[in-house]
């Protein structure tokens, strides 16, 4: 049994599903970082490094999610633009340069 405490105005069909919406995105999303970034492997502890480094990292997630003209898996851009500084250049500013 679980109990919720709410100030949403839902329909019991409605307030079944919003936890699992949740869980949901943030699966994806530790999904998605842990496997493009290692974070589960990342040996941050001091103060606030932890917290500071995974704002970077959705930072760069968010930034190369928004890149569209290449298509490949969120490990393939991160490699992309590390190994390609045009390619830097669009994921930061968000267009082709040229």
């Amino acid at each position: 049994m679980r109990f919720y405490i709410s100030s949403a105005k839902l329909t019991a069909e409605e307030f079944v599903h919003a936890p699992r919406t949740h869980w949901a995105i943030e699966i994806k999303l530790h999904w998605n970082v842990d496997t493009a970034f290692n974070e589960d492997l990342s040996r941050f502890r001091r103060e606030n490094s932890a917290e500071n480094m995974a704002m970077v990292r959705h930072t760069a997630m968010n930034l190369l999610t928004n890149e569209k003209t290449f298509k490949a898996s969120m490990r393939k851009k991160l490699k992309k633009a590390n190994r390609n500084v045009e390619y830097i250049k669009k994921v930061h500013i968000g267009r082709d340069l040229s």
